[in-house]
């Protein structure tokens, strides 16, 4: 779990791209043969609409596993989509 402090809502998808460009930069520097991914959930708690850290943290796996059911499905299509002259381009997305 990340909490971001006086954060605005413009800082989550930088954030999200952030972590996501650090897991892709481990990918590339160690040969291994499963990829890192990361599945993210993000929840927003602000004064005018106040939640408890309970419901937060509800809210956020739900999103986490909405993004995890997300990424699977982009993977499977892009596995359906390889062709013989093009092998395994799933491994460089």
């Amino acid at each position: 779990m990340l909490l971001l402090a006086n954060s605005g809502m413009d800082e989550i998808p930088r954030v999200r791209d952030r972590l996501h460009e650090v897991i892709e930069r481990r990918n590339q520097q160690v040969a291994i043969a499963r990829r890192l991914s990361a599945s993210i959930g993000i929840a927003v708690w602000t004064p005018k609409d106040p939640k408890s850290l309970a419901m937060l943290h509800r809210i956020a796996d739900d999103a986490l596993y909405d993004d995890q059911r997300a990424r699977r499905a982009s993977r499977a299509q892009d596995r359906e989509s390889v062709t013989p002259s093009d092998p395994l381009p799933f491994l460089t997305n």
